[in-house]
């Protein structure tokens, strides 16, 4: 069955929750498929962290994530070999799990607590976008500029917070009710990579739910982006895939034998 998820030129991020140290076993590997036989076995280049190889010992295990054709795959595997081919150090890997869809929609979404801004976007700057946004795809970048600079405006934000995120939207709570179709404008800071960076972003909300903890009332807002460029979305959703990475990195590490 795996010969219909992964195939060769698959681009891969690892973990290895083995490794000797926190540090090792913290960094994020990038490789890519070289050979599949279809079913298990499978030759990848030697993976790099920072543009430096790192060498895969024999009989470890590791976390693998496999972008194939516009979705993503998750198995964990076994390190059988590593060579050099044509000076280029390459490992042989035994996938010990069945390659598992991440989930079965556009984007993965992961549970996450993130501090948010949002703004209501008025009339008038509603206008100006959707005169940016029905022009060419190149009128992204101008819209994205034009976000930037309508953040410093903003006389009021209103504080909310982000519970779980794709690369497709987010799921975010706040103090007042949301309708549906609305507009807003969300910055929110993400760390990905070591690097924090703030997002400006346009949002569309699909729902808005009252909610009752402990006696405090709060909405539940669903809401997707719009007009995202495609930087801004593999930014997001490498940040998803990094957090997914470190959650089952630890998982993994807690399973370990002492």
């Amino acid at each position: 069955m795996a010969e219909k998820k992964i195939k060769a030129g698959d681009n891969i991020s690892m973990s290895r929750p083995g490794a000797a140290t926190e540090e090792a076993r913290k960094l994020e590997l990038a490789s890519k498929v070289l050979e599949f036989d279809g079913d298990r076995t499978m030759k990848i280049a030697m993976p790099m962290a920072k543009l430096t190889y790192i060498a895969l010992e024999p009989g470890e295990i590791v976390l693998m994530y496999f972008f194939s054709s516009g979705v993503m795959f998750f198995a964990e595997g076994r390190v059988v070999d590593r060579a050099h081919e044509d000076k280029m150090p390459v490992a042989t890997v035994t996938l010990i799990t069945e390659p598992e869809l991440m989930q079965r929609r556009q984007f993965y979404r992961i549970e996450c607590i993130i501090d948010a801004q949002t703004h209501e976007l008025t009339e008038d700057e509603l206008k100006v976008i959707e005169e940016l946004d029905s022009k060419e795809r190149e009128s992204i970048a101008h819209l994205s500029k034009y976000l930037d600079s309508l953040v410093e405006d903003v006389p009021k934000w209103e504080e909310g917070v982000i519970v779980d995120i794709s690369g497709g939207g987010i799921r975010y709570h706040s103090e007042e009710e949301r309708n549906k179709g609305d507009r807003e404008l969300l910055a929110m800071k993400l760390k990905s990579e070591g690097n924090i960076k703030e997002y400006h972003l346009l949002l569309s909300i699909v729902s808005s739910e009252r909610k009752t903890v402990n006696r405090k009332v709060f909405y539940e807002n669903r809401a997707k982006f719009i007009s995202i460029n495609d930087k801004d979305r593999e930014a997001i959703v490498r940040f998803v895939f990094e957090e997914d990475r470190k959650k089952r990195s630890k998982a993994a590490e807690r399973n370990l034998p002492v």
